[in-house]
């Protein structure tokens, strides 16, 4: 299975396009995963039309995005845990992140809300952090890289490869 993870994309009032939407698009996932900062529901709706969503809000995300702060899933035996990791401080600590998903002891955490693409292994999980799609400036004034990762799972397998694209 083919999952794309995306987040952070700060439609249209960082970014005025969808920069990684084809590269996106190319892949044809089977699952997206959104991280939160779509802003706008129209961001959803465009990727509902690539494949079927699950994800969860983010913390500029306006009111008509009814999605939940955190999500739990079971994917091909592996146990993921997903939200935006707003809660954190400092933005992006990892042990704060996964001592938050700890008591569910998940196979992997996916969390955004720092736009910097991150792969790490903590305690016998694995943390993805997407980046951002659109490649906007994050909270911390910090530049990033438009970016998206997608995960592939299989039984008692997976592979991690992020997209990108210098700007």
């Amino acid at each position: 299975m083919l999952i794309a993870i995306v987040s952070d994309f700060h439609y249209p009032e960082r970014s005025k396009e969808l920069v990684l939407l084809e590269e996106l698009e190319k892949t044809s996932p089977d699952l997206i995963i959104g991280v939160g900062d779509y802003t706008t529901k129209k961001v959803i709706e465009i990727l509902e039309k690539i494949s079927k969503f699950k994800g969860v809000c983010g913390n500029v995300d306006t009111a008509e995005i009814e999605l939940p702060k955190k999500l739990l899933l079971n994917i091909k035996g592996f146990k993921i845990a997903v939200f935006h990791s707003k809660e954190i401080y400092p933005r992006g600590d990892l042990h704060g992140i996964y001592n938050f998903w700890k008591e569910e002891n998940p196979d992997f955490i996916i969390f955004g809300h720092t736009h910097k693409p991150c792969f790490a292994f903590m305690e016998n999980c694995y943390l993805i952090n997407p980046g951002s799609f659109n490649g906007v400036i994050s909270g911390d004034f910090s530049q990033a890289y438009p970016s998206f990762a997608l995960l592939t799972l299989e039984k008692n397998y997976f592979r991690v490869n992020f997209i990108s694209k210098i700007k």
